[in-house]
């Protein structure tokens, strides 16, 4: 009779074999094989067919023309031959060692250390064999290249698998990628086919992706597939690029040697979720036993690594989800088609034909008019649609309209037709337009409030990195001798089709007003949108901070060129770098907003923005008005100079806080609109900013005709800005106050938040809190998403600043009932105002800052506030708030002058950063609320620690 643990065992060892193959995944593989063996058996068929010839190496001719070496940079350095592409193999070397060394201190899963040290193991050999071959580079020498990168291949397959299929699954994918990657990679040498190598490296990565829109499997430790495909992708880039890379930088550096660095930057990812997982325990621990792997890995095999990683989910994690990422990805290859199809056309009509009727001098400025052209036109009526329809349908209708446009537009490439890729410009600028309302209409219906910045901060992110990939795309595919217009052509209609397979996956988003019926009319219906905007103050003069921040973003970007030539004296390379550096400044500004803002939509960072974009652009004027005279400087020579360096720090440093700036501009737009009208207000939006870029060309050009250098227009521009920023934190004093707060709570003190999750995210409701000191209500701003009108006691509107900070809040003054009577009514008229308009009130119920650091008495306003509510026939929560640690700092009364306590007199008694925190408590309903209750509540969280 078989025993009972055989019995449970024979289940499942069932289970485990079941896991093999899970759904999806064996057709997965399955496809894969069915691939290779197509392409091992009639590969050069195939490729003959194509007509896509291969040297020696293995490499497509048409990357290197005319060209007999293999590589760009031949050059001998320090004794070694091609020494750039044999040194920069050192950081596959130093990663795999790196890793290796962190995996013996690590407890992982058993099957994702195995795949983990194969990987790592795979770069050394990387490192090795790719060293050999480009020490004297020669095809046989190539299998030792291959072979390594095979054992790097299945490592990261097999952690792929881990991560996103199952434990169990791990085995056979690692055995089987080794045999198919050693097989491949020596196959070349043995019958010439360099097909199935091909399938090695692009079909899994293929499979890398289909896995990557999976959910994480049981024992993930959180491995960021997203950034090994980036890095990966960067790596191909550079290498298709290899000699314009070389051109492009001067002969400094070539394609290829950056891929080896780009390549290298995959294993940070695997590096960074090993880094997470817990420690192994050392030999003076609790003594667990070890495993044959080394350790105890059943521990690991829980969902704990994924609840961790959900509990520190950043921005970056929307990209695993569905309801955010497909949209990304569907504005992302929108952003870059648009730029991969205008700057090819641009180059081309430009370097390459000679077209009588549109100079070269006009072309850039003609292709960028009739792009801008339709958001003046129809951005009214793509607004109506947005909020009419489904968001997720139109996309999907937009994204096949690109199709076809870009079909279009290349036949036009193919026959060199000028107009009807003007024609084309104009319809891309259409396709932008009907987009524009959608993508930002949308995020505020797929995410949450407090993922509204992040997800913002990664679209504009997102954008910029678009734009800056398709120029550089669209310069280097048309510069392709023969093939180029061809190819720029196949380029932009496979972008737009990736476009449309993404946009199929974005969820359903629907429709906010149904029922509104079309105004074809754009005049009138842009008239009325910007009507509807104006009517929400906050709203409409952020719509025109962003569009002041377009005008300020495109004075720079259309001075670029001549400022390279005429200031920096560099060539057009140099250019290209300062776009380069611009774009990453942006996208790095808007990663950082939601880091900087606790993941509120935090409206303090736009002045903090304005500052850092007059600050930055000022310094830019004097970094770049005394640079002598010289001959026109290529990339390589234009670093070589220090002063260069600041030029492009202050543009780096400039763009970044316009990121700032924009980001929570944008969330606080799409938050504060009514869902029913929010599309259109957006599309007020970029009819404003297509006008303000408008102004920006034409005042650019006026200063410029009227004597001003380039260097005179950034000044200008610079003090503009600070002008501008300064008029509207005045008009919409919300952005100040944050910005106050924000400083406060980051600068001044180390703020700790907790239960901020419990402050009402809409709706009235009255906030309770302890009276400390003299900043208790920044503070409190500080933690609140929402604005707060406090009821605040009159004696501290005499303090200097904070009383003018108070006033400017709209804070309320009351004084005893004894004292003034008719401001104690009023006190009271106002805050039975602020609920009955759907806000947020702040009180603190002691009457007065406390004297000696503890919790007084709590008075009976409260009662009289509720009271009057009931009376409007609201019934409002009540949130107890307890500010903790702040008592002795430098703004409470811990000071005795004359016998009186008093504060902010000693300004580094507790030095600089001092800890203080607030916590928030359940709320209460108003039926519940007795002075008595409250106070009790308030002292709980004050003993919290």
């Amino acid at each position: 009779m078989p025993s009972s643990t055989a019995s449970a065992a024979d289940p499942a060892r069932t289970d485990a074999a079941a896991a093999l193959l899970p759904r999806g995944f064996g057709l997965a593989l399955g496809g894969l094989l069915l691939l290779w063996l197509s392409a091992w058996l009639a590969g050069p068929a195939l490729l003959a067919v194509l007509g896509l010839p291969l040297d020696a190496h293995g490499h497509l001719k048409a990357h290197a023309p005319s060209v007999a070496a293999p590589f760009a940079d031949m050059r001998a350095r320090w004794g070694i031959p091609n020494a750039f592409d044999v040194l920069s193999n050192l950081p596959f070397a130093l990663a795999g060692l790196w890793g290796l060394a962190r995996l013996r201190a690590r407890m992982l899963p058993a099957a994702t250390r195995r795949a983990a040290q194969v990987f790592f193991l795979g770069l050394l050999l990387t490192a090795a064999g790719s060293a050999w071959y480009h020490w004297a580079p020669e095809a046989g020498r190539l299998v030792g290249d291959r072979l390594g990168m095979a054992v790097a291949f299945a490592g990261a397959w097999a952690l792929v698998v881990a991560e996103r299929v199952a434990q169990s699954s791990v085995r056979p994918v690692l055995w089987g990628v080794l045999v198919l990657g050693t097989v491949s990679a020596a196959w070349p040498q043995v019958g010439g086919n360099v097909l199935p190598w091909a399938v090695v490296q692009y079909g899994g990565l293929g499979f890398i992706v289909w896995a990557w829109c999976r959910p994480r499997a049981a024992g993930a430790v959180g491995l960021r597939i997203g950034a090994v495909l980036v890095a990966y992708l960067l790596a191909k880039l550079l290498e298709i690029g290899d000699f314009a890379v070389f051109a492009a930088t001067g002969q400094a550096v070539s394609g290829h040697s950056l891929k080896h660095l780009a390549a290298a930057l995959a294993a940070l990812p695997v590096l960074a979720a090993v880094g997470r997982a817990p420690l192994r325990q050392n030999a003076a621990g609790a003594g667990a036993p070890r495993t044959r792997a080394g350790i105890q890995d059943q521990t690991m095999r829980t969902d704990a690594p994924t609840a961790a990683a959900s509990a520190h989910a950043n921005q970056f994690a929307l990209l695993r989800q569905r309801r955010f990422a497909p949209f990304f990805w569907t504005q992302f290859a929108g952003a870059a088609n648009d730029n991969l199809f205008k700057f090819a056309f641009t180059v081309m009509v430009t370097y390459q034909l000679q077209v009588a009727w549109l100079p070269p001098s006009l072309a850039g400025l003609v292709i960028g008019a009739l792009f801008i052209l339709p958001f003046l036109l129809f951005s009214a009526t793509a607004g109506q649609l947005t909020d009419k329809y489904d968001k997720a349908r139109i996309m999907r209708l937009v994204k096949t309209l690109e199709i076809a446009i870009m079909a279009l537009a290349g036949w036009g490439f193919v026959a060199a037709n000028v107009p009807v890729l003007l024609g084309c410009v104009f319809l891309m600028g259409l396709h932008s337009t009907l987009f524009g309302p959608v993508k930002f209409a949308y995020l505020p219906q797929a995410l949450r409030p407090h993922e509204l910045t992040g997800g913002n901060g990664m679209v504009e992110m997102g954008t910029f990195v678009a734009i800056l990939l398709g120029q550089v795309a669209g310069g280097l595919l048309v510069a392709l001798p023969g093939i180029g217009h061809g190819t720029v052509a196949a380029a932009c209609v496979a972008v737009a089709v990736v476009g449309r397979l993404t946009a199929q996956a974005v969820p359903a988003a629907p429709a906010t007003d149904p029922g509104l019926t079309v105004n074809w009319n754009p005049v009138s219906e842009t008239w009325r949108n910007l009507k509807l905007a104006h009517g929400n103050t906050v709203v409409f003069r952020s719509l025109l901070g962003i569009s002041w921040m377009w005008f300020f973003g495109a004075t720079f970007l259309s001075q670029f060129p001549s400022f390279a030539k005429e200031v920096l004296h560099g060539d057009a390379h140099v250019a290209s770098l300062l776009l380069v550096v611009f774009s990453v400044g942006i996208g790095a500004g808007s990663l950082l907003c939601e880091t900087l803002s606790r993941r509120h939509v935090e409206i303090g960072l736009v002045p903090l923005g304005a500052i850092g974009m007059s600050v930055f652009a000022i310094d830019l004027y004097f970094a770049s008005r005394g640079l002598p005279p010289s001959a026109e400087m290529g990339l390589g020579a234009f670093l070589a100079q220090p002063a260069h360096w600041r030029v492009m720090a202050d543009l780096a440093l400039l763009s970044l806080f316009a990121g700032l700036y924009s980001v929570p501009m944008y969330a606080l737009i799409q938050l504060r609109s009514p869902p029913t009208h929010r599309a259109r207000i957006i599309a007020a939006n970029n009819i404003l900013n297509a006008l303000f870029m408008i102004a920006s060309a034409v005042i650019a050009g006026a200063l410029i005709g009227a004597g001003f250098s380039i260097p005179q227009v950034f000044l200008f521009t610079g003090i503009a800005n600070a002008l501008v920023a300064g008029y509207i934190f005045l008009l919409v004093p919300e952005y100040l106050l944050r910005f106050v707060a924000w400083v406060a709570s980051r600068a001044v003190y180390r703020f700790r938040l907790r239960g901020e999750a419990r402050i009402p995210a809409e709706g009235p409701a009255v906030l309770v809190c302890n009276h400390v000191s003299f900043v208790d209500a920044v503070l409190l701003m500080a933690a609140s998403p929402r604005p707060i009108r406090f009821l605040m006691d009159h004696r501290i509107f005499r303090v200097p600043v904070l009383g003018w900070l108070f006033r400017l809040a709209k804070a309320i003054p009351i004084a005893p009932q004894k004292e003034d009577p008719a401001a104690y009514e009023r006190a009271f008229d106002e805050a039975a105002q602020v609920l009955r308009e759907g806000d947020l009130l702040g009180i603190f119920p002691e009457g007065g800052i406390t004297r000696d650091g503890t919790l007084q008495p709590f008075k009976g306003g409260v009662m009289k506030i509720l009271a009057r509510a009931q009376e409007d026939g609201l019934a409002v929560p009540v949130v107890p708030m307890a500010l903790t640690n702040l008592w002795g700092s430098y703004f409470s009364r811990i000071e005795l002058r004359g016998g009186e306590p008093v504060a902010m007199v000693r300004p580094f008694r507790r030095g600089f950063w001092s800890r203080v925190g607030l916590n928030v408590g359940e709320p209460l309903p108003a039926a519940a609320v007795q002075p008595e209750l409250l106070r009790a509540r308030v002292s709980d969280l004050l003993a919290q620690p």
